[in-house]
């Protein structure tokens, strides 16, 4: 594990801040101890608020890797894997999987002729 040196750790933390100020959040203590941010108003930035604090949690907690793009160019799609291996490419096999897959099978079918 890397440590930061207080002054890092210091600028880090002051570019967070300055970032987060942008949307309203609250620090709630669980019943375990630990601490969960929450959206602190009923507006429009709520669903940012609580998307901000899901990625917090997801770098906390290491989950956040297991957020990906979809590997298609067409889609872009953001999802999260929930494979046991954490290698899924696409956010849906079944229609960007199977486009891709279908486009390279048609290019080596050409290919071969």
């Amino acid at each position: 594990m890397i440590r930061l040196s207080e002054a890092r750790i210091g600028t880090r933390s002051a570019a967070l801040n300055k970032v987060l100020k942008l949307f309203p959040l609250l620090a709630t203590a669980r019943d375990d101890g630990g601490m969960v941010l929450e959206a602190a108003r009923d507006d429009a930035l709520t669903g940012l608020s609580s998307v901000v604090a899901e990625l917090y949690d997801g770098s906390r907690n290491g989950t956040l890797d297991r957020l990906k793009m979809c590997a298609s160019d067409e889609c872009r799609r953001v999802f999260f894997d929930r494979s046991k291996p954490a290698t899924r490419r696409w956010c849906m096999s079944s229609l960007c999987g199977n486009r891709m897959k279908t486009r390279k099978y048609r290019e080596r079918q050409r290919n071969a002729e």
